[in-house]
């Protein structure tokens, strides 16, 4: 997600060009009411289901939800959230399932990330650890490769960075972008996008040399199936801004898949607002397209012809 009162003046930079046209049809769009803001979503492929992470992003009052859609039913419902502490600020972005953990970046307040990992069961998540001392930056989106490993990308205009932390150690992996958000890693390659350079990104973990591969407008969430990168785009930044002050003003969704082989690029999904409004998560499982969003309370679901 971006951080949206730091980049309103960077609004007129983006284009005024016509939306992208749409190649993929769909049988059938529903709409399911979730919580509010259901930013970022991953699919927990044990209770074939995906977990949304929920939070009211607009005014920031109350505590955030961790809300599923079931796969097969696509019956949506909110589960438990337990804590081992009382009086917890959780409020939800960036989320990573690592076997039976959900990892899940919460912003305590304008200026105190925590990381918290879950223990993942049917109805409920259960704090098992919260990652606080040593965090770089203000995260965003988040990859857990181990129990106790993961990155994150550090959501900054001049110092944006890829976050690496291992052995109870935070570490710049990579540093030189201009607001990264969605991170994947596939066959040794990390992907990142960037919200205001406007290009995907690949770095070698071993180099960790980083190249552009391609154009896209407003970068948010990246997720994988093993075959392609799904992403989305913010592609009228203006339109997005006036979107964080009401939801009576649309904001355009665009959703990309991405071959690994070939990095040729895909428009699933393009509309200016009326279906979705700023889409910031978007992933394909059984035909079907599963769009998050980062203000409003729904997750639009369309069945690929």
């Amino acid at each position: 997600m971006i951080k949206w009162s730091i980049i309103i003046s960077f609004g007129t930079l983006i284009s005024c060009a016509a939306l992208p046209i749409q190649t993929t049809e769909y049988s059938e769009e529903i709409s399911l009411e979730v919580g509010d803001g259901p930013e970022d979503f991953q699919l927990d492929e044990k209770h074939n289901r995906i977990l949304i992470a929920c939070d009211n992003r607009r005014v920031g009052y109350g505590i955030g939800e961790i809300w599923e859609i079931d796969l097969a039913t696509q019956k949506q419902e909110r589960i438990e959230v337990v804590f081992k502490e009382n009086n917890v600020k959780f409020h939800p972005h960036g989320v990573s399932i690592f076997e039976d953990y959900l990892f899940v970046i919460s912003h305590r307040d304008k200026d105190t990330e925590e990381i918290f990992r879950f223990k993942i069961y049917k109805d409920s998540v259960v704090q098992d650890t919260v990652f606080r001392e040593g965090i770089i930056g203000r995260a965003n989106d988040m990859l857990a490769v181990s129990k106790d490993e993961f990155y994150y990308s550090n959501f900054k205009m001049f110092g944006g960075s890829v976050i690496h932390f291992e052995n109870g150690e935070y570490k710049e992996f990579v540093k030189g972008f201009k607001y990264p958000n969605g991170l994947c890693i596939y066959d040794d390659q990390m992907y990142v996008t960037t919200s205001m350079s406007n290009k995907l990104f690949k770095i070698d973990m071993t180099s960790h040399e980083k190249k552009a591969l391609l154009k896209l407008k407003g970068g948010d969430n990246l997720l994988s199936d093993g075959r392609f990168l799904y992403t989305t785009s913010h592609p009228k930044m203006m339109k997005f801004v006036k979107h964080t002050k009401s939801r009576m003003n649309n904001s355009p969704t665009v959703i990309y898949r991405i071959d690994l082989k070939t990095y040729e690029k895909q428009v699933l999904f393009s509309n200016d607002g009326e279906k979705i409004s700023a889409g910031s998560t978007g992933f394909v499982y059984n035909g079907k397209l599963y769009i998050g969003q980062v203000f409003e309370d729904r997750i639009w679901i369309g069945t690929i012809k």
